[in-house]
């Protein structure tokens, strides 16, 4: 069963038995929670909102659980003991044995933002999804669910996939009277080139999920059930700013590892209709992170070209979208949502609309386009290893005696 959201939150403020924190926050982080948490709980006696604010998760970064089992909701993602054995194939779309849905973002990754913002005395929450189906029907959802609770002005903060979403609900509130503001983090506005290290094998939570599950290989897991996520699918690169390169014909995919037909048609027509950007939003831009930057086929297999410009998982000029404020960081993907600074700069930008915490130019590379690297997919797996194999056995010995779970 997974650890309620107080009991997480004991954990990981309070350093309690239950959680194995030191695998998961350094003890540099795990003070700066506690000293957040401390702060907060000085501030509410006096505390007036300066806001409604919501995080919207990044892909995977909302928790998705099936209902019922056992008179329990069941917790597929993330459920370590589950999906070591097999439940990944509860996510197959349309194949669900119950409806699955998401309940929570997972602390780890949103956990101090969601505080130091409430800190700031703003009226946090998380906004979770659906991160498998498309940002198109998710935004639509998240935005109706918030005109029923009747809240207005409300400011969105997004990671990752979670700012495509944000387009969406932007759209369909033009009177402005719902989305006040937006500020987004490491979105691929134009896509990334994650969903084609998944079809390579090359990504490194497909790495790791494939160590955790005992009962499925990398290559089971996306062809049994990753290669119908639209919502994946749509985060492939836009063919306008990479013409050589077209990821939604099915033909030029190689290899038998190809996205489902269906979801990959579905994808390219939901992809052409997302609304861009408007004046509501504020970008910042990951950068100096040895990134993807392009692909092609050799042998039948993927060659990737990598250069330090981009996050680590979304290059530069594939996250920059429309004419609007845009600062960019030093930062890898997936810590930007708990990267002090950023957060920090997130708060100015809510209060007065511009920081300079952050550079407002893009850093200068450190490769020039002739010398970028290229890569195979063999080595890619070893370069984009998340953890070490024997920090992932560390991790799964802990798992499987049970400090995971209560």
């Amino acid at each position: 069963m997974q650890l309620s959201g107080r009991k997480l939150f004991e954990s990981l403020l309070l350093g309690q038995d239950g959680l194995a924190t030191d695998d998961l926050l350094t003890d540099s982080e795990l003070r700066d929670l506690r000293s957040i948490d401390r702060r907060l709980r000085r501030s509410r006696s006096r505390r007036r909102s300066k806001g409604r604010v919501y995080i919207l998760p990044g892909i995977m970064g909302s928790t998705l659980y099936g209902d019922r089992r056992f008179f329990l909701d069941d917790w597929i993602w993330i459920s370590p003991l589950d999906l070591a054995n097999g439940a990944v194939e509860k996510l197959k779309i349309g194949a669900e044995p119950n409806p699955v849905y998401a309940r929570d973002a997972v602390d780890l990754f949103y956990l101090k933002m969601k505080l130091m913002l409430r800190a700031e005395n703003y009226d946090v929450d998380y906004l979770p999804y659906d991160w498998r189906h498309s940002p198109n029907d998710t935004g639509a959802e998240l935005l109706k669910r918030i005109k029923q609770n009747g809240e207005k002005n409300v400011i969105l903060v997004c990671h990752s996939m979670g700012g495509l979403v944000a387009r969406q609900m932007s759209a369909l509130d033009p009177s402005r009277k719902t989305i006040k503001q937006v500020v987004t983090l490491g979105t691929p506005n134009y896509g990334s080139y994650s969903p084609v290290e998944v079809f390579a094998l090359t990504h490194s939570t497909l790495q790791f999920l494939a160590k955790l599950d005992q009962k499925h290989t990398d290559k089971e897991i996306v062809d049994k059930v990753i290669k119908y996520f639209r919502g994946l699918l749509e985060m492939l690169p836009d063919k306008k700013l990479r013409p050589n390169e077209d990821y939604f014909k099915l033909s030029e995919w190689p290899g038998p590892l190809k996205p489902a037909s269906a979801a990959l048609r579905e994808a390219k027509a939901a992809k052409s209709i997302l609304p861009p950007v408007d004046e509501r939003f504020i970008q910042i831009v990951g950068m100096s992170r040895d990134t993807i930057q392009s692909a092609s086929v050799s042998r039948g297999k993927f060659k990737f070209k990598v250069s330090n410009d981009g996050d680590g998982t979304v290059p530069r000029d594939l996250a920059e979208m429309g004419d609007i404020d845009r600062y960019y960081m030093d930062g890898t993907h997936g810590k930007l949502p708990a990267m002090r600074l950023a957060i920090k700069a997130i708060i100015d930008l809510l209060e007065t609309g511009k920081t300079t915490r952050l550079r407002k130019t893009p850093f200068k590379r450190g490769q020039g386009p002739s010398d970028v690297q290229q890569i195979g997919t063999t080595e890619m797996r070893k370069q984009h290893d998340l953890v070490p194999s024997s920090e992932i056995d560390r991790m799964l010995d802990r798992i499987f005696d049970e400090q995971f779970i209560s």
